[in-house]
Protein backbone atom coordinates (compact mmCIF):
# COMPACT_ATOMS: atom_id res chain seq x y z
CA UNK A 1 0.00 0.00 0.00
CA UNK A 2 2.82 2.40 0.87
CA UNK A 3 4.57 1.63 -2.40
CA UNK A 4 1.41 2.45 -4.32
CA UNK A 5 1.02 5.77 -2.44
CA UNK A 6 4.66 6.65 -3.13
CA UNK A 7 4.22 5.86 -6.81
CA UNK A 8 1.08 8.01 -6.98
CA UNK A 9 2.91 10.78 -5.12
CA UNK A 10 5.79 10.65 -7.59
CA UNK A 11 3.41 10.74 -10.57
CA UNK A 12 1.50 13.63 -8.99
CA UNK A 13 4.72 15.58 -8.35
CA UNK A 14 5.81 15.04 -11.96
CA UNK A 15 2.41 16.23 -13.23
CA UNK A 16 2.61 19.38 -11.09
CA UNK A 17 6.16 20.07 -12.32
CA UNK A 18 5.09 19.71 -15.96
CA UNK A 19 2.05 21.95 -15.46
CA UNK A 20 4.11 24.61 -13.65
CA UNK A 21 6.82 24.69 -16.30
CA UNK A 22 5.23 24.61 -19.78
CA UNK A 23 8.35 26.01 -21.46
CA UNK A 24 10.57 23.29 -20.01
CA UNK A 25 11.47 19.94 -21.53
CA UNK A 26 8.72 18.15 -23.42
CA UNK A 27 8.74 14.54 -24.57
CA UNK A 28 8.71 15.72 -28.20
CA UNK A 29 11.71 18.08 -27.78
CA UNK A 30 14.26 15.63 -29.24
CA UNK A 31 12.17 15.49 -32.44
CA UNK A 32 11.57 19.24 -32.51
CA UNK A 33 15.28 20.02 -32.12
CA UNK A 34 16.01 18.53 -35.53
CA UNK A 35 12.87 19.81 -37.23
CA UNK A 36 13.76 22.30 -40.01
CA UNK A 37 12.19 25.68 -40.67
CA UNK A 38 9.19 25.15 -42.97
CA UNK A 39 7.57 27.42 -45.56
CA UNK A 40 4.28 25.52 -45.57
CA UNK A 41 1.25 26.15 -47.76
CA UNK A 42 -0.28 29.62 -48.17
CA UNK A 43 -3.26 29.85 -45.77
CA UNK A 44 -5.34 31.57 -48.46
CA UNK A 45 -5.22 33.89 -51.46
CA UNK A 46 -3.43 37.18 -50.93
CA UNK A 47 -0.86 35.87 -48.42
CA UNK A 48 2.89 36.32 -48.65
CA UNK A 49 5.80 34.45 -47.11
CA UNK A 50 7.94 36.80 -45.02
CA UNK A 51 11.43 35.43 -44.36
CA UNK A 52 13.85 37.15 -42.02
CA UNK A 53 16.50 36.76 -39.34
CA UNK A 54 16.91 38.55 -36.03
CA UNK A 55 20.28 38.49 -34.27
CA UNK A 56 20.90 39.89 -30.83
CA UNK A 57 24.39 41.06 -29.97
CA UNK A 58 25.44 40.47 -26.38
CA UNK A 59 25.22 43.30 -23.90
CA UNK A 60 26.33 43.50 -20.28
CA UNK A 61 24.38 40.36 -19.39
CA UNK A 62 25.09 38.34 -22.54
CA UNK A 63 22.91 37.68 -25.57
CA UNK A 64 19.46 36.30 -24.80
CA UNK A 65 18.07 33.48 -26.88
CA UNK A 66 15.15 34.79 -28.94
CA UNK A 67 12.23 32.36 -28.58
CA UNK A 68 9.46 34.59 -29.93
CA UNK A 69 9.46 37.33 -32.56
CA UNK A 70 6.36 39.53 -32.68
CA UNK A 71 5.58 41.65 -35.74
CA UNK A 72 2.96 44.37 -35.65
CA UNK A 73 0.91 45.26 -38.72
CA UNK A 74 0.76 49.06 -38.86
CA UNK A 75 -0.98 49.54 -42.18
CA UNK A 76 -2.86 50.00 -44.32
CA UNK A 77 -5.17 52.28 -42.40
CA UNK A 78 -5.45 52.12 -38.63
CA UNK A 79 -5.68 48.32 -38.37
CA UNK A 80 -3.26 46.89 -35.78
CA UNK A 81 -2.68 43.14 -35.82
CA UNK A 82 0.12 41.06 -34.33
CA UNK A 83 1.89 38.15 -36.00
CA UNK A 84 4.03 35.77 -33.92
CA UNK A 85 6.81 33.37 -34.75
CA UNK A 86 7.49 31.35 -31.62
CA UNK A 87 9.31 28.30 -30.30
CA UNK A 88 7.04 28.15 -27.24
CA UNK A 89 3.79 26.72 -28.58
CA UNK A 90 1.93 23.64 -27.39
CA UNK A 91 2.31 20.50 -29.48
CA UNK A 92 5.02 22.25 -31.49
CA UNK A 93 6.46 19.01 -32.84
CA UNK A 94 3.22 18.48 -34.78
CA UNK A 95 2.99 21.96 -36.31
CA UNK A 96 4.89 23.86 -38.99
CA UNK A 97 8.11 25.27 -37.55
CA UNK A 98 8.09 29.04 -38.14
CA UNK A 99 11.15 30.02 -36.08
CA UNK A 100 14.56 28.39 -35.82
CA UNK A 101 17.63 30.03 -34.29
CA UNK A 102 16.37 33.56 -34.95
CA UNK A 103 15.24 32.91 -38.55
CA UNK A 104 11.50 33.02 -39.18
CA UNK A 105 9.06 32.27 -42.03
CA UNK A 106 5.62 33.81 -41.50
CA UNK A 107 2.51 33.89 -43.68
CA UNK A 108 1.13 37.45 -43.73
CA UNK A 109 -1.37 39.37 -45.89
CA UNK A 110 -0.42 42.54 -47.75
CA UNK A 111 0.39 45.41 -45.41
CA UNK A 112 3.08 47.30 -43.55
CA UNK A 113 4.88 45.40 -40.77
CA UNK A 114 7.48 46.19 -38.13
CA UNK A 115 9.09 44.37 -35.22
CA UNK A 116 7.11 45.00 -32.05
CA UNK A 117 9.04 43.03 -29.43
CA UNK A 118 11.08 39.90 -28.78
CA UNK A 119 10.66 37.31 -26.03
CA UNK A 120 13.02 34.91 -24.31
CA UNK A 121 11.70 32.04 -22.21
CA UNK A 122 13.40 30.61 -19.16
CA UNK A 123 11.94 28.31 -16.50
CA UNK A 124 8.45 28.73 -17.92
CA UNK A 125 8.48 32.54 -17.79
CA UNK A 126 8.83 35.03 -20.61
CA UNK A 127 11.19 37.99 -20.60
CA UNK A 128 9.88 40.62 -23.00
CA UNK A 129 12.39 42.76 -24.89
CA UNK A 130 10.45 45.83 -26.05
CA UNK A 131 11.72 47.95 -28.91
CA UNK A 132 11.41 51.71 -29.10
CA UNK A 133 9.69 53.62 -31.92
CA UNK A 134 12.93 54.36 -33.79
CA UNK A 135 13.91 50.69 -33.75
CA UNK A 136 10.46 49.56 -34.86
CA UNK A 137 10.42 52.01 -37.78
CA UNK A 138 13.93 50.88 -38.85
CA UNK A 139 12.61 47.30 -39.11
CA UNK A 140 9.59 48.24 -41.24
CA UNK A 141 8.77 46.26 -44.40
CA UNK A 142 6.11 46.96 -47.02
CA UNK A 143 4.34 43.96 -48.55
CA UNK A 144 2.39 45.22 -51.55
CA UNK A 145 1.38 42.02 -53.33
CA UNK A 146 1.41 38.27 -52.64
CA UNK A 147 4.88 36.78 -52.98
CA UNK A 148 8.02 35.84 -51.07
CA UNK A 149 9.79 38.66 -49.20
CA UNK A 150 13.24 38.51 -47.64
CA UNK A 151 13.60 40.98 -44.79
CA UNK A 152 17.29 40.12 -44.47
CA UNK A 153 19.16 40.03 -41.17
CA UNK A 154 18.33 42.56 -38.48
CA UNK A 155 20.99 42.91 -35.80
CA UNK A 156 19.70 44.15 -32.47
CA UNK A 157 22.26 45.57 -30.08
CA UNK A 158 21.41 45.07 -26.44
CA UNK A 159 21.94 48.09 -24.20
CA UNK A 160 25.06 48.29 -22.04
CA UNK A 161 23.01 48.29 -18.87
CA UNK A 162 19.58 47.41 -17.57
CA UNK A 163 17.97 50.33 -19.44
CA UNK A 164 16.53 50.29 -22.92
CA UNK A 165 16.20 51.16 -25.81
CA UNK A 166 17.70 48.57 -28.07
CA UNK A 167 19.22 49.65 -31.35
CA UNK A 168 18.69 47.90 -34.67
CA UNK A 169 20.66 47.80 -37.86
CA UNK A 170 20.06 45.94 -41.08
CA UNK A 171 22.97 43.91 -42.40
CA UNK A 172 21.56 44.66 -45.87
CA UNK A 173 21.92 41.03 -46.90
CA UNK A 174 18.37 40.54 -48.23
CA UNK A 175 18.68 38.81 -51.59
CA UNK A 176 22.32 37.87 -51.03
CA UNK A 177 23.48 34.62 -52.63
CA UNK A 178 23.65 32.84 -49.25
CA UNK A 179 20.14 33.91 -48.20
CA UNK A 180 18.72 33.26 -51.68
CA UNK A 181 20.04 29.69 -51.59
CA UNK A 182 18.59 29.16 -48.11
CA UNK A 183 15.25 30.62 -49.18
CA UNK A 184 15.16 28.48 -52.33
CA UNK A 185 15.77 25.36 -50.20
CA UNK A 186 13.03 26.48 -47.79
CA UNK A 187 10.34 26.83 -50.47
CA UNK A 188 11.33 23.79 -52.56
CA UNK A 189 8.27 21.61 -53.19
CA UNK A 190 5.78 24.26 -52.01
CA UNK A 191 3.52 26.68 -53.92
CA UNK A 192 6.04 29.42 -53.03
CA UNK A 193 8.79 27.81 -55.18
CA UNK A 194 8.06 29.73 -58.43
CA UNK A 195 8.61 32.99 -56.52
CA UNK A 196 12.24 32.07 -55.76
CA UNK A 197 13.87 31.00 -59.06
Amino acid sequence: MRRRLRALGAVGAAAVAVAACPGCFRLTDPFYTFKPLEAGEPPGPGYSLLYGTVEMLPGLFGAPRVDTIVLRQVGPGTRRAYWRASETILFRAFQRRVLRQGTFALHVPAGVYELDHLESWSLGRATVWPLNDETRVASRIYITRPGVYDLGTLRITAPDGPFRPFHIESLRDAGSARRHDALRALVRGTPWAPEVP
